[in-house]
């Protein structure tokens, strides 16, 4: 008996590990040792009870995890003792498929697809996918990868084609109106959509990361003797992290050790925060209806954090009672500390969030000034990636250094991201995005402010940045130099493999003696060049395009490659990441940020693809159980402080028009009686290097749009780039497809006003700007998708008698404090009373309600704009095409003061912007995901 494994157990540790039979649920409460009592456990079987090594199975949902339990299983055991199965559970389901593949009909050398292969290999596919009420031409890539989220979260709940049709079916003949009819269609219509992928899959003998486990179950249920092998391999199975298990996970541990079998289920249902990746929380909560005389066993001893941290936590998730385990097995969760003392949670409230930020920052200095602590003992906790953005502008400007763990997604590392701007240029010079990124960052390094005047000339003649340097001969001498060095590239790179370009550009470039020189690390380009390797070898040989291409499926599938770095010898600094990320770590110190409602708890995103939840095992939606998940994030945030907790919120934020209350987490928490400490109101110092004017007075705009105000008001560093650097970007197709449109219209309707008949199908023709779609069926397909449209168009408005008075008319609107704004009314009609009615074209498949339309600033501007030409507008109509729906208001329904209040306003802050040079991003998945320099954009809204 090996005395002094067992010696360095707590009593509720040692009582798991030495469990003898049977299933058993170890509940392991928040720093309690759970990795070392599944890893004790697995060397007690091995050294006290004989078990063959090769038949215990333990499983994880991380090569990380995996990696560390082993490494802590090998320290354990004496040398030599090896065999046991540690892998995550999609190895493990791999294996098994590999041992039966001929009886699923699967060929056993199926090429496993990560997520950016699925769109990929979907996108070529696309014609032969059964879609009639989706029209996935528009924006191909979104769509396949909601497709591709609604075929992996079928597959979590082992839900067959044929049972979401007859669902679907059943639904449509009960709907009680149109709407859930028209639901339902689109439910059937995903049904034969995942059947004809299917049958996709198997002709090409690939296979999602979802059919790994999918598959299995349909083996087990369907194959007995596969079970019975199966069984054989394994005596004792132990999962980690139970409460993250989805479905499919939980069916093939049932099904692989039976109602009986030796089943150990280590997590935490308080835990469960990945609802969104199909995690299933009533696996772990009738953990003992499944497997009915199971033990269990509650961890309450906790390691990590003091009393008090502990106290605030469970007074918060008290409130998910009754759907706790718990309260469902009258055991005691509530987490004893074996620390001595510790200081009470603290909240702070403040006006504004950069005052948040500003009293963290400074908090943070003190704390480190104090000697009692390192950067790497404080963490920065957020509940969304784009919440710390300005945090991280207040750490900059104090000179403290952090370390954005959350950020580590390896395609957004700015020296990758220089790289990739580089490979972009190659495939298209004339994209002013990637020439400007790439020359602005290593190795090239010109100033923004020297490219800019260029892009400002290469904009009045016309033509592209690329273009213009070619032609000019009067350029600064490093822009002269990084043009030859390009030119050059461009002859020296044509006809390369993607991979051998890349070597040749970090050698040739002085890139890699660049970095050799500041003492940075090879490692980013090394992984860069495996994952290009690793590209090449699986899909063959190919040239830049291509892998371009594949990248772009790869960032918009968001399965991106993270750094397997060791959190403890990452970069030094201050750790500043979303509480999903901080899942498993500790820290000294923890501010959690942000904490109001809308913010944390965040707000409910409905499903992109309507999903049968009422069909799943689980019966559980997502959006539906969005309250007490939230808050068993917030759980999660708080117990990972092991000294202080801090908790911070602010009532106005960059997104916000109005106050925001206080996150519900924060009083539950704290109680209701509690009292805030509010910080000083003082303005946040501009970052380091930053001294606002960079050179004397900064050219301010004579007149604004309503669209640049709209793109300000969307994100400032949109704006930016758009009008401050003038960075082009090149045309999208939602653009051109748009403004194809609009010119079509305007001369149909310019023919009916002369008299003449015109054929709105050759004017359309006449019309069509080629350009920005992804290949010429994606062109032809959109195409297509528009003269539908327009016909339909043009069958409902041939007999109108009212004929346009303007088309694309130009307007200006002048308001007080010298502020000018063009624009352009798409269509005005002369009503029979003399009035005018404003029309505006939308192209787009979102439509307003009106009341969301009184304060729109081009809808405004325009009435304005006829106001002060003394023309009394009657109505505006907003005619969304693709929906064919109008939304008509009264001028009355539109309120000009807010109008006009709200263009000021935005203007006042876009030249404070200009003028401090500081332009501060806000991004989002709506903003970001249809922006023009996402590619080229460090801000780009990432999940999670």
């Amino acid at each position: 008996m090996p005395f002094d494994l067992l010696s360095e157990l707590t009593p509720d540790q040692l009582q798991a590990v030495t469990h003898t039979t049977g299933p058993c649920l170890v509940v392991a409460g928040a720093g309690t040792g759970k990795t070392k009592v599944i890893t004790h456990r697995i060397a007690y079987l091995i050294l006290q009870h004989m078990v063959p090594a090769e038949r215990i199975v333990a499983l994880t949902f991380t090569d990380k995890a995996a990696r560390e339990m082993e490494d802590r299983v090998d320290r354990l055991l004496p040398y030599g003792v090896t065999g046991t199965v540690i892998s995550t559970f999609h190895s493990f389901g791999a294996d098994i498929l590999k041992r039966h593949a001929f009886l699923l009909g699967l060929d056993p050398a199926s090429r496993l697809m990560t997520a950016a292969d699925e769109i990929s290999f979907l996108r070529q596919h696309l014609a032969e996918l059964p879609t009639k009420l989706y029209k996935p031409s528009k924006n191909p890539v979104e769509f396949l990868h909601a497709l591709t989220q609604f075929l992996s979260r079928a597959k979590d709940e082992c839900l067959t084609p044929d049972e979401i049709i007859a669902h679907a079916k059943t639904l449509r003949k009960t709907a009680a109106d149109d709407a859930t009819a028209e639901q339902a269609a689109k439910l059937e219509e995903l049904g034969r959509v995942y059947a004809a992928v299917d049958r996709l899959y198997a002709d090409a003998s690939v296979l999602s990361y979802g059919d790994l486990i999918y598959q299995v179950v349909k083996l087990f249920r369907n194959f007995p003797s596969a079970v019975k092998e199966e069984r054989e391999r394994v005596s004792y199975l132990l999962i980690d992290e139970f409460q993250d298990t989805n479905y499919a996970q939980s069916e093939v541990a049932r099904l692989l050790t039976g109602p009986n079998g030796n089943i150990m289920a280590v997590g935490d249902d308080d835990q469960a925060i990945y609802s969104f990746r199909g995690a299933n929380i009533n696996n772990i909560l009738h953990f003992r209806e499944t497997y009915p005389g199971a033990k269990a066993v509650p961890l309450t001893e906790n390691f990590r954090s003091t009393q008090p941290i502990l106290d605030t936590a469970y007074a918060l998730i008290q409130h998910n009672n009754p759907n706790r385990l718990e309260a469902r097995e009258s055991i005691s969760k509530r987490l004893i500390s074996q620390r001595v003392g510790g200081s009470l949670p603290e909240h702070w409230h403040f006006e504004r969030s950069i005052f948040e930020q500003q009293k963290v920052a400074d908090t943070i200095n003190d704390l480190l000034r104090s000697g009692l602590y390192e950067p790497e003992d404080i963490a920065i906790l957020v509940r969304s990636r784009s919440h710390s953005h300005g945090m991280e502008a207040a750490l900059q400007s104090r000179g403290i250094p952090y370390h954005c763990l959350g950020d580590n997604r390896f395609y957004h590392q700015p020296l990758i991201q220089s790289v990739l701007s580089f490979l972009r240029f190659l495939t298209d010079p004339d994209n002013n995005l990637n020439l400007f990124y790439c020359l602005t960052h290593p190795p090239f390094r010109v100033p923004e402010r020297v490219l800019q005047k260029y892009m400002n000339a290469s904009r009045y003649q016309t033509v592209s940045l690329y273009e213009y340097l070619e032609q000019s001969s009067n350029l600064d001498t490093d822009v002269t130099a990084a043009l030859q060095y390009l030119q050059k590239l461009i002859t020296e790179c044509g006809g390369l493999q993607t991979s051998q370009a890349f070597l040749h550009f970090i050698q040739d470039s002085g890139l890699t003696e660049q970095m050799k020189e500041e003492g940075q690390s090879m490692d980013l380009l090394a992984t860069l060049h495996e994952e290009i390797s690793a590209y090449e070898t699986v899909r063959g040989a190919s040239g830049v395009a291509e892998y371009i291409q594949y990248l772009d499926y790869l960032l918009a599938s968001e399965e991106e490659i993270t750094l397997q770095r060791d959190n403890d010898t990452a970069s030094p600094g201050v750790r500043v990441l979303t509480i999903h990320k901080s899942k498993g770590l500790e820290f000294s110190v923890v501010f959690v940020m942000s904490m109001v409602q809308g913010r944390f708890p965040g707000k409910n995103y409905a499903d992109s693809l309507p999903f049968p939840y009422e069909i799943t095992h689980s019966h559980l939606n997502p959006t539906e159980n969005k309250e007490e998940e939230e808050r068993r994030l917030a759980y999660v945030a708080f117990t990972r402080a092991k000294e202080r907790l801090y908790l911070t919120s602010s009532e106005l934020y960059e997104e916000r028009k109005t106050p925001a209350k206080v996150s519900q987490f924060v009083i539950e928490a704290l109680g209701a009686s509690s009292q805030p400490q509010r910080g000083k109101e003082a303005p946040l110092p501009l970052p380091t290097g930053r001294t606002g004017k960079k050179e004397g007075q900064r050219y301010q705009p004579p007149t604004f749009s309503p669209s640049a105000l709209e793109n300000y008001m969307s994100c400032p560093k949109k704006y930016e780039y758009q009008y401050v650097l003038n960075v082009k970007a090149p045309a999208s197709h939602f653009a051109n497809f748009g403004i194809s449109v609009h010119e079509t219209l305007r001369k149909w309707w310019e023919a009916r006003r002369n008299g003449k008949d015109a054929d709105i199908d050759t004017l359309y023709r006449e019309s069509w700007i080629s350009g920005g779609y992804e290949n010429k069926r994606h062109e032809h397909e959109r195409f297509q998708e528009g003269l539908e449209m327009l016909k339909r168009y043009e069958e409902r408005h041939r007999d109108e008698p009212i004929k346009p008075v303007a088309l694309e008319q130009s307007c200006k609107i002048r308001l007080e404090e010298g502020i000018v704004l063009n624009g352009k009314i798409d269509r005005v009609d002369l009503l029979p009373d003399g009035k005018y009615k404003v029309i505006d074209y939308k192209t787009g498949e979102s439509v307003k309600k009106s009341k969301d339309l009184a304060d729109d600033i081009a809808l405004g501007s325009y009435v304005l704009a006829l106001t002060q030409q003394r023309r009394t507008v009657e109505e505006v109509e907003i005619q969304y095409l693709m929906k064919d729906e109008a939304v008509t208001l009264k001028q009355a329904d539109l309120d000009l003061t807010a109008v006009q209040a709200k263009v000021k306003e935005t203007v006042t802050r876009i030249r404070a912007d200009i003028e401090r040079g500081e332009f501060t991003p806000t991004p989002s998945l709506n903003t970001c995901q249809y922006c023009d320099y996402r590619d080229i954009c460090p801000f780009r809204y990432r999940k999670g």
